[in-house]
């Protein structure tokens, strides 16, 4: 794509700009991908994604000593022979050959992808140990899995590539294509809201003056309130001892929706007719996985199989490129057949059950008190004195902490934006929503600036620091108004002062 001959870039001439450039990475995308052939590629993809999933959850079902020991691993088996081996070789006694092989393939995969990125000195790719890599492979994974309606849709040409080599086939188009497109609509958001954005023109591309980031720890979206934020501050949860320690599992599937049916029992699922087909369409999965992990069903089969759930979306439905990205299905066509895992149909259920929940207003107001709780254990391990004041003349307050000499007043957020389902039909929509809430953080945060003299007051201070702290990041340039996300990344930098 040629740059224009100017180097800044700001207001219409930057959004003219960011709209061409994902139109063509779009069909950058779309058209390498009809080189190839579906039918080969399919299966191959669908193996690659089992791959990648086990290589991610690996840390999960092997012991703490042992997930440190092989996170510091390099990918290059030259480097550290004796210790990737023996990590490997715990994998192989508790797993079986085949985990064993497949997650020898990622490491191999990753390795000549770092050695082809260098050879031509391309950008992205600067995976060194197995921790980098999984890192590298989570941020991707939601556009890995989408390749597989991607597929249907555009692979129709006749280019074969081996398993071994797809990543060095498939992965410039992510980093320098698919990721990109998503980098550009959030600039069209701060284009849109930020006063003064703007972007420079350089050898490689663009750099905008601010970048965007949704997602929290381990690369997930974040979530009103999760199962980890009642487990963690509730103190509730069921037993797992009936769920074997494998990578993936179909207990694990009934796990998921049991766990769910108990801590969020009271919030308006218990008698959706949503949750009621969930529930028999997990029952009914029952058996039908191969090796406990792959489900493959013909047409036919798959749709008497949907018709006893009218209530669930269950398959992939999409018919052009941002349907594909944005989208969260269980199941994927290939031709006349239909496929899915254990691991994509539990983050299905999961996906459908939070859906429920936004909807529901009891679940919102808890949220937000489990919300102050989650910032409040952040403070405190930063070293913030958190203090048990929610009232001062009868006016609530969300956490008061102290550090020194100063009282810090943090106003939490917990209002719902998705922000990376995005496409240019409904960016109109999206940056409206993402300026409402930045008013309306701007409008809270002047309420606490009103109430300062308050809080000196109470706590017999001179000095009061107050800030709004957003659960679901926006797009914003506030040094006041903070993400969640990087809250503890603002902790460290106060430290520091």
């Amino acid at each position: 794509m040629k740059l224009p001959t100017y180097t800044v870039l700001r207001g219409k001439e930057l959004e003219d700009f960011l709209k061409a450039g994902i139109e063509i990475k779009k069909d950058e995308v779309i058209s390498h991908l009809t080189e190839y052939d579906g039918h080969d590629l399919f299966p191959k993809w669908l193996m690659f994604i089992r791959c990648i999933e086990e290589f991610i959850n690996i840390r999960y079902v092997i012991s703490a000593d042992e997930w440190m020991a092989f996170e510091k691993c390099s990918i290059d088996i030259r480097e550290n022979k004796r210790d990737l081996m023996g990590i490997l070789k715990i994998v192989q006694c508790r797993f079986g050959n085949d985990v064993l092989e497949r997650i020898k393939s990622i490491i191999i995969m990753l390795l000549g992808l770092r050695l082809t990125y260098q050879k031509m000195r391309l950008p992205g790719m600067e995976c060194k140990t197995i921790a980098d890599a999984v890192n590298f492979i989570q941020s991707r994974r939601l556009y890995y899995v989408a390749y597989l309606t991607l597929i249907r849709l555009y692979a129709k040409g006749s280019k074969k590539a081996q398993f071994i080599e797809l990543l060095c086939h498939f992965q410039s188009q992510v980093d320098f294509n698919i990721m990109p497109i998503t980098t550009a609509f959030h600039s069209i958001i701060g284009n849109r809201c930020i006063d003064g954005y703007e972007a420079r023109a350089n050898n490689w591309g663009v750099e905008f003056c601010m970048h965007y980031n949704q997602l929290e720890n381990f690369f997930l979206e974040p979530l009103t309130m999760s199962e980890i934020d009642i487990i963690e501050y509730e103190h509730k949860n069921i037993s797992t001892t009936n769920i074997p320690k494998n990578l993936y599992s179909y207990a694990e599937l009934l796990y998921t929706v049991k766990q769910a049916e108990t801590l969020f029992k009271g919030y308006g699922i218990d008698e959706s007719l949503v949750l009621q087909e969930i529930r028999q369409m997990v029952l009914d999965l029952d058996g039908q996985f191969i090796d406990g992990y792959s489900i493959c069903m013909t047409e036919d089969i798959f749709k008497d199989f949907c018709m006893k759930y009218p209530h669930l979306r269950l398959f992939s439905e999409a018919q052009d490129y941002y349907e594909a990205i944005n989208e969260r299905p269980a199941f994927f066509q290939n031709e006349s057949n239909y496929y899915s895992t254990v691991l994509l149909i539990i983050r299905y259920v999961e996906n459908t059950i939070y859906g429920l929940l936004r909807k529901n207003r009891r679940y919102r107001i808890k949220a937000g008190f489990l919300f102050e709780k989650r910032v409040k254990a952040l403070l405190e391990k930063y070293g913030y004195e958190c203090t048990n004041v929610k009232r001062i003349h009868k006016q609530e307050f969300d956490v008061l902490c102290r550090q020194g000499d100063c009282i810090y007043n943090f106003q939490c957020k917990n209002n719902y934006l998705d922000i990376n389902n995005l496409t240019i039909a409904n960016i109109d929509k999206v940056c409206g929503q993402n300026k409402r809430l930045v008013k309306y953080y701007q409008n809270a945060l002047d309420k606490e600036n009103f109430r300062t003299k308050w809080v000196i007051e109470k706590f017999g201070v001179e000095k009061v620091e107050n800030y709004v702290v957003a659960r679901f990041p926006i797009v914003m340039n506030h040094k006041r108004l903070i993400a969640f996300n990087k809250l503890e990344e603002w902790l460290k930098g106060e430290k520091k002062e």
